[in-house]
């Protein structure tokens, strides 16, 4: 057997009877059950994972990726890696392009908020680290639009962003100077005093459904001490890219989200201006440009494309945001477009 699932097995006090690997993760068969291995270049941040896990586990929401530990500790050393073992899930990733999958997920992420606070551990924040993403997202993508300018462009998505990539800038560019960043700022560490963990990155291969229809967690990585807003806004803006815009589905996320989290006023209002952002979009073409891992330039093209086909569609139900929700009087923020 080869030393790392020797070393496998003895964390888990288990005979390993087969192994297949997935990316950075193993399958892994044992005697007592089957279990998923993750390997990280550092041990920074592993006894976070296993102290949030244990935490929202603890408080009442069982749904989600828990850790094996030997001797208190949740992971051991190879070859320079990092190893956490987690017992494996069946059940298929879901898709937003399935209304039901996002929905179940709404909810989910709503019981997952709900018992992600109070949470000892988590690293302080002194900035308001959505906002900072998102700068750095811009700046990202103005210096991949720079890079493109300089060359002539090789590929459909070099060509496409030569034609709009300017577009995507002003519009993210007006979408940050219209924040009303007192009320993000304030919002922010309101969560912050209460010890709140937002996932931030609710991807919908993150959520896993079982044969059962019970919903999973997955993928803590990311997680941390956080605006919980901006999780519900990456997951309608994921959702309604599947969903082409369509204003129902927004309305519907919202509501299932309060069914178990009721949005003062002012988080409904702070929403519909974090809505503009164009984060996906600008995600995807970083992802290529900069080479990340996961982001392949076919699949990115086709996403850009039919997210240019819902431009004008997404700008109206954003604008329409206040109609949905009755309950806003801010009518100075309908016309939150007429600047841009």
């Amino acid at each position: 057997m080869d030393i790392l699932f020797q070393k496998a097995s003895h964390f888990l006090g288990e005979k390993i009877y087969l192994w297949k690997k997935w990316g950075n993760l193993w399958y892994i068969g044992a005697s007592h059950g089957a279990y998923m291995m993750k390997s990280y270049p550092s041990d920074k941040d592993l006894d976070w994972l296993h102290s949030l896990s244990t935490q929202v586990i603890n408080n009442q929401f069982t749904n989600v990726c828990s850790f094996r530990v030997k001797n208190g500790v949740p992971f051991f050393e190879h070859q320079g890696h990092w190893f956490m073992v987690m017992p494996y899930i069946p059940g298929r990733q879901m898709t937003y392009q399935k209304i039901t999958d996002a929905q179940q997920a709404a909810v989910s992420l709503a019981q997952f908020h709900q018992a992600a606070q109070r949470i000892k551990g988590g690293k302080e924040i002194t900035g308001i680290p959505l906002y900072e993403k998102w700068m750095q997202r811009v700046k990202n993508f103005e210096r991949s639009l720079e890079k493109i300018g300089l060359n002539y462009p090789k590929s459909p998505l070099e060509l496409w962003m030569i034609q709009n990539g300017a577009r995507i800038l002003k519009e993210a560019y007006h979408a940050l100077e219209e924040l009303p960043m007192s009320l993000l700022k304030e919002l922010t560490f309101k969560d912050a005093a209460k010890s709140a963990v937002a996932h931030r990155d609710v991807a919908s291969h993150n959520f896993l459904k079982t044969a059962e229809g019970e919903v999973y967690i997955i993928d803590l990585d990311t997680a941390g001490i956080d605006l919980q807003l901006g999780d519900l806004v990456q997951l309608i803006n994921r959702v309604m890219v599947e969903q082409n815009w369509n204003d129902y589905f927004l309305a519907d996320i919202v509501n299932r989200y309060q069914d178990y989290i009721p949005l003062e006023e002012r988080e409904l209002v702070l929403l519909s201006f974090l809505l503009r952002f164009p984060s996906d979009i600008m995600r995807e073409i970083n992802g290529v440009l900069f080479k990340k891992k996961g982001y392949r330039q076919n699949r990115v093209f086709h996403f850009i494309k039919r997210y240019e086909g819902q431009w004008n569609k997404r700008k109206e139900v954003i604008r329409s945001y206040l109609k949905l929700f009755p309950v806003l009087h801010y009518s100075s923020y309908v016309n939150i477009y007429d600047k841009a």
